[in-house]
């Protein structure tokens, strides 16, 4: 196994020969003498962090048990000036450049040395490079205040880390949480920062931890008194926490006292979500904690519709270009259904949950709405059918069902099109077949006037305009 840095001895990079050569003031803190704690004017730990290189500082252990109220001249004791600079060091940040070898191995070198009980001269040599660097380059990056957490650490454990908070880095805790860096993430919760505190984006780190499935970090935020109604964009954590199926994390935030109808600002649940999505046992979790199966979105859509598919373009519905077809659906409408949610309830186009399973196809579906007492002649906003959508997609087996159910061959849509205009124009011998057994009209005429007949011409699909001509279509009706 490869060695880390900071565990390669007195020679690793942090207290090597670059620092003991290059920079000035290290060879000039090498030929200070150590002060000790009889002078009355500096105590052994405060020379120490001063100290050069060829001094041998008190070992940790030492330092832990001298006392730490000494007042120095400027009236500061130790524990002061380790608190300041901690607190400087967590407010400013420091430079990418000198960060490179801590991003490497995910440790700030040589640290390890103090836990294990090591001289204090790492900690000394770390101070200083790391003022140097923020004198040299400047840097106000706060993010980095995550790279300081070994540094932190370390003067924690000394009993010396007093005061440190994420002052200037407000969007700390959440940071923690995107980066997936518990270990930055506990240290800033023992200080007792702000739980609630959003980030540039609006988000809080419950946000955060729901949205990347972090259940135990969305325990210890909820423990720790974060509020379970907060939202970004009116989104709530129970939305997308039920939308991505995080099953724990929805039990934690319901039991914290998250409202599970609580609307975004489409209007939508997060049963909506979970159904959408085609979350069968979170959408079971939700009704049984008191979703309302019923609730429709300002524009009518209800979690039956989605449950039926996820959208379908033809359909004019504002969804995305997938479908929620399969045995999921199945099952999801069922349990839909059982909770009370009305079969023909409509859409804001006036679509069912049959025009949607119609259009894509879906027999399982179309059989258990239809068991369900689905009206088979509902039509749409723009006069379309369930048998209308079937016969457009080309879906032979549903064009069955549905005349078997009683669809009517007759209803046009507003524009003047029978289920038989649009099976030609698809092209579907199989379904202008059926329709024609069951009487359709193979001579009407849409609003255009054209025919059935035309609008096979009109796509070229030469075996159903040879069935249609053979069944006394008329090739004089078009129009002019």
């Amino acid at each position: 196994m490869q060695e880390e840095p900071g565990d390669q001895g007195t020679d690793s990079w942090l207290s090597g020969g670059y620092w003991r050569t290059k920079l000035p003031w290290r060879q000039k803190a090498a030929s200070k003498p150590a002060q000790s704690l009889a002078d009355n004017s500096s105590i052994p730990f405060y020379s120490s962090l001063s100290a050069g290189p060829s001094e041998a500082p008190p070992p940790y252990e030492d330092l832990r048990e001298q006392p730490t109220s000494l007042v120095e001249k400027d009236g500061k004791t130790p524990r002061d000036n380790t608190d300041q600079k901690a607190k400087h060091d967590l407010e400013s940040g420091t430079h990418s450049r000198f960060n490179a070898p801590a991003n490497q191995t995910g440790k700030l070198p040589a640290l390890r040395k103090i836990g294990r009980g090591g001289s204090d001269e790492t900690l000394a040599s770390l101070d200083k490079s790391w003022r140097y660097h923020r004198q040299e380059f400047g840097s106000t990056d706060t993010k980095t205040v995550a790279r300081l957490f070994d540094l932190c650490r370390c003067w924690n454990t000394l009993g010396m880390l007093r005061d440190a908070v994420e002052t200037e880095a407000p969007q700390g805790l959440s940071w923690t949480i995107k980066a997936r860096n518990t270990e930055f993430f506990d240290f800033l919760l023992q200080r007792q920062v702000d739980v609630d505190r959003p980030d540039e984006e609006g988000k809080t780190p419950l946000f955060h931890a729901s949205t990347l499935g972090k259940a135990f970090i969305v325990r210890r935020l909820l423990d720790a008194g974060a509020n379970v109604h907060c939202t970004a964009g009116s989104v709530t954590p129970l939305h997308v926490s039920a939308e991505k199926n995080y099953t724990s994390i929805v039990d934690y935030l319901l039991e914290a006292g998250a409202n599970v109808n609580a609307l975004n600002s489409k209007g939508n649940t997060a049963l909506y979500w979970a159904s959408n999505n085609g979350n069968l046992e979170m959408v079971r979790k939700l009704l049984g904690k008191g979703g309302q199966a019923n609730h429709t979105a300002p524009s009518t859509i209800s979690p039956l519709h989605v449950a039926a598919a996820r959208a379908n373009p033809s359909l004019g519905e504002k969804f995305a270009l997938h479908f929620a077809a399969g045995k999921g659906s199945r099952s999801l409408v069922t349990l839909l259904l059982d909770a009370g949610v009305g079969v023909n309830t409509t859409s804001a186009k006036g679509h069912t949950a049959l025009h949607i399973a119609a259009a894509l196809g879906n027999e399982d579906l179309v059989d258990r709405l239809l068991a369900r007492s689905a009206s088979v002649n509902l039509k749409s906003l723009s006069g379309f059918t369930a048998l209308h959508d079937a016969s457009l997609a080309g879906h032979i087996v549903v064009v069955k069902q549905l005349l078997y159910a009683g669809a009517n061959i007759v209803f046009t849509t507003y524009t003047g099109y029978t289920a038989l205009h649009f099976a030609a124009e698809k092209g579907s011998l199989d379904v202008v077949q059926r329709l024609m057994e069951a009487g359709s009209d193979v001579n009407a005429q849409s609003i255009r006037k054209w025919t059935p007949l035309l609008y096979a011409c009109s796509e070229k699909h030469l075996a159903v305009i040879e069935f249609l001509l053979d069944h006394d279509a008329n090739p004089n009706l078009f129009d002019y």
